[in-house]
């Protein structure tokens, strides 16, 4: 399977970055399992509560997708935590079908620290004969807009999914 993995440090936005990927594909494909039922229409408001909460300088917790959906029978998981080797090991269970009812992905999308055990969990995936490609998040200039720059992360890593699922 592949696995393109948002990498970067805590806070810059990896999380946020993924949900905003998963509202962008899912609308449109057929969810075989998601984390407490959640669906396109609830990550939207999760993304919208969190960043409000960055502007007005608050405490939110970030979006959370655990999720597998289908398209034209291809398997597309994706999680968005990734800060441990728990939230790593997860996300290969995701990508397995352990979580998601013995339906294996066929690619996958998480994150991971840029260094550390969860890179180490990653790349021992990836020698099981996974091909797991590494894609920095970029950080938000000082001053920047932080909703703009996940935006363009997320519309990127969507050009390589419709790449995978051959959608021009």
């Amino acid at each position: 399977m592949k696995v393109y993995v948002l990498q970067g440090k805590h806070d810059v936005g990896k999380s946020l970055t993924l949900a905003t990927l998963f509202t962008k594909y899912a609308a449109n494909m057929k969810i075989i399992s998601s984390y407490e039922g959640d669906d396109v229409t609830a990550i939207k408001k999760q993304i919208a509560d969190k960043y409000q909460a960055i502007r007005n300088g608050a405490e939110c917790v970030s979006p959370y997708v655990l999720s597998v959906v289908e398209y034209n029978g291809i398997r597309i998981g994706l999680h968005t935590s990734g800060d441990d080797k728990k939230t790593a090991e997860t996300s290969i269970k995701l990508f397995n079908g352990e979580i998601s009812g013995n339906i294996p992905c066929d690619i996958g999308f998480c994150a991971a620290r840029t260094k550390g055990i969860t890179v180490k969990t990653l790349k021992d995936f990836e020698a099981q004969g996974n091909e797991v490609i590494f894609v920095k998040q970029p950080v938000a200039l000082q001053g920047g807009d932080f909703e703009t720059s996940n935006t363009e992360q997320a519309e990127y890593l969507l050009t390589l999914l419709n790449g995978f699922l051959g959608i021009k």
